[in-house]
């Protein structure tokens, strides 16, 4: 296929130049040598160009280009005829799908990078109307189409547009303690520090924690279930504690999770259910009483968390102690409900407070950002009324495991004991019932019929065997 352009002033014109003769005379070597066609040589010109006024090359100019192009092949050109309806078929195509491009000195020079910025076909209207800008614009509508279906392409699709979030609370706080209230979360920062409390069932939560935290901490706050840790990330803390679950019509024992990002300036805490250590925190930040720094109100978020816990504990213990003086004191059984009722509740704290305790000692590491020494001592005795309370609910449930063993040997025994009376009472009846047995068959000779004195004999003897078995009982101690 051969190319003639010719330029002028005002820009490029094309025009292509007829290519049957080459593709009739590859087709007719192909049936007559019945091999494969070699492609022709690389020195062979694909392209001829030259610069003339704007209009198409003559057809004797033609007829030359190919004449030299045939030259240049050491065997003879076959008689050309009319083309097949493949190669036709063909030839239109090609000339129908090529693209040539060529800058204009006029016009400045744009790369691929340039197409890339230019958005596909459907989301730019209509096309410019001058040539050069009409080119680039087609151009870079196949490019931006192309790869948004190529994968692994660096384009991505159109983004929709963000849904703004909403948090249930956001503050500037101030070095003195006093806060402003923010409407919206990404407005410039005015206080020493900003503290954001957001709901990760809201819409928007999400994309705005990928847009504003590092990947590992926006990835941490959205875990749906979450283990109590403490670690370092990106120049902050990857929070993730729990708290009672105090909601109306719900176990506290079941307890809820709050997750944080907290940094020099900026402090974010998400949650799914409502926790009431942060509604606490969101009341002393509104009276105008915040901590003055991200560490100090770490702390005093974790101590309210703590204190909570530690209130469930006492009132656990209290509930215990009344189940002991029911059992071991009135010597009556508790309800049923209450023993596996605070086993359940005691086997749920558990499970978390134990790691929470960890997770409060590896805040006291001195490498880990934010906190100050003042915030680390106040956090080191959260950290011992956390152990404490671990403890004690260590020591609620091997007191509510000696409780249900005690009830399981009270039972035990009751019913050993109940089993023996019945044993007793058919060692006694034993010989009556033997007496009566034989002297109920139905025979001839049976002693006493025609005595009417027998049946008061015979009630008196088994009676008074019933009365000896039970004398020997009582003599051998067996009752």
């Amino acid at each position: 296929m051969k190319c003639a352009i010719s330029a002028s002033q005002t820009g490029i014109e094309y025009s292509m130049i007829d290519a049957r003769d080459t593709v009739v005379r590859s087709s007719a070597r192909n049936r007559q040598t019945n091999s494969t066609v070699k492609s022709p040589p690389s020195s062979a010109p694909g392209f001829q160009c030259r610069r003339s006024p704007a209009k198409p090359m003559p057809r004797s100019q033609t007829q030359a280009a190919s004449a030299a192009s045939a030259s240049t092949d050491r065997r003879p050109a076959p008689k050309t005829g009319p083309m097949p309806p493949l190669v036709t078929l063909i030839t239109t195509w090609l000339k129908a799908s090529m693209v040539a491009k060529v800058t204009s000195p006029a016009a400045p020079a744009r790369s691929m990078d340039d197409l890339r910025c230019i958005p596909p076909l459907d989301t730019r209207g209509a096309a410019p109307s001058s040539g050069s800008d009409r080119r680039l614009w087609h151009l870079g509508a196949i490019s931006g189409s192309l790869e948004q279906r190529v994968p692994g392409s660096k384009r991505l699709p159109p983004a929709h547009d963000p849904v703004p979030m909403i948090p249930i609370c956001a503050f500037d706080i101030f070095a003195d303690g006093t806060s402003r209230p923010l409407s919206d979360p990404d407005a410039p920062r005015t206080g020493a520090y900003r503290w954001i409390h957001c709901d990760l069932n809201a819409p928007g939560v999400t994309d705005w924690l990928d847009a504003t935290l590092p990947e590992t901490a926006a990835e941490a706050l959205q875990q749906v279930e979450t283990r109590p840790r403490a670690v370092g990330n990106s120049g902050g803390l990857v929070l993730a504690f729990r708290g009672l679950n105090l909601n109306a019509g719900q176990s506290p024992e079941d307890m809820v999770a709050i997750r944080i990002w907290a940094s020099d300036t900026l402090i974010v805490t998400a949650r799914i259910r409502r926790i009431y250590a942060a509604e606490e925190m969101r009341a002393q930040v509104e009276a105008q009483n915040a901590p003055p720094n991200p560490a100090a109100f770490l702390a005093a978020l974790l101590e309210n968390l703590t204190d909570r816990i530690e209130d469930n504990g006492v009132a656990l213990e209290d509930r215990l102690d009344a189940l002991e003086d029911v059992l071991f004191v009135d010597d009556t059984d508790p309800v049923c409900e209450t023993l596996p009722e605070l086993r359940r509740g005691a086997i749920r704290l558990s499970r978390f407070l134990a790691p929470q305790a960890n997770a409060l000692h590896a805040l006291l590491d001195h490498r880990l950002p934010v906190l100050d020494d003042e915030a680390r001592e106040d956090i080191g005795e959260i950290a011992n009324r956390a152990q404490r309370a671990v403890e004690e609910l260590n020591a609620v449930r091997e007191r509510l495991a000696a409780l249900s063993d005690h009830l399981d040997m009270r039972q035990n025994a009751r019913l050993s004991r109940n089993s023996y009376a019945l044993s007793v009472v058919a060692a006694v009846f034993l010989p009556m019932g033997f007496l009566t047995g034989l002297f109920g068959v139905n025979v001839a000779g049976m002693p006493g019929t025609e005595n009417p004195m027998a049946f008061v004999w015979l009630t008196l003897a088994s009676l008074g065997m019933g009365g000896a078995v039970w004398l020997v009982l009582r003599l051998l101690k067996l009752y």
